[in-house]
């Protein structure tokens, strides 16, 4: 049902981290503007663009969607289990249920006895919101464990850019202290 693979991360090269920064800041930034920045040909960009793209780092370029400009104002995380009926149709048949979730947004595996997954999910407003966890309950594949209801102007940070730039730099710094360990060694 779940992807639990666990892909060991790619080293990335000094240009490829920060590539990856400047995609970060503007995915739309020209080629030309990251070389000139990155002080590199555009060609190198390029190939290091379609190589971060070709090694599945880079999944897409998307757009960042004001959510209550057009009308999705209530969101819920949920606590769910799913319910035995539908283990026993097998996994193929749980997966197919979430990918008819079109209201979910977003769902994790946890490990605790009562509840099996955590969901986030976007509605149009609270009225949606009820109507949706109603039928959901009354389908009777899922149990909602608990929920949380709250607004788009409730959300005080949703950005993980922060995380994956520190990330980059940390990883890079410590390239650099395993470069002098061993120019040390080799002393």
């Amino acid at each position: 049902m779940f992807n639990l693979m666990n892909t060991e991360a790619r080293k990335l090269t000094k240009n490829e981290r920060e590539v990856i920064c400047c995609l970060l800041d503007n995915a739309r930034i020209p080629d030309l503007h990251m070389a000139e920045k990155l002080k590199i040909s555009t060609q190198a960009i390029g190939k290091i663009r379609k190589r971060l793209e070709d090694d599945k780092i880079i999944k897409g370029y998307s757009a960042s969607i004001d959510l209550d400009r057009v009308g999705i104002s209530s969101h819920a995380i949920a606590l769910i289990k799913v319910k035995p009926e539908l283990w026993q149709k097998g996994s193929e048949s749980v997966k197919k249920k979430i990918d008819e979730m079109s209201n979910l947004t977003c769902l994790c595996r946890i490990s605790r006895s009562d509840v099996c997954a955590v969901g986030m999910f976007v509605f149009k407003n609270n009225s949606e919101l009820e109507d949706y966890f109603h039928e959901m309950q009354q389908d009777g594949s899922f149990e909602v464990v608990d929920l949380f209801q709250f607004s788009e102007k409730s959300i005080i940070k949703d950005d993980y850019t922060a995380y994956i730039k520190e990330h980059l730099r940390r990883s890079c710094r410590s390239d650099l202290c395993k470069l002098n360990h061993s120019i040390k060694l080799n002393s």
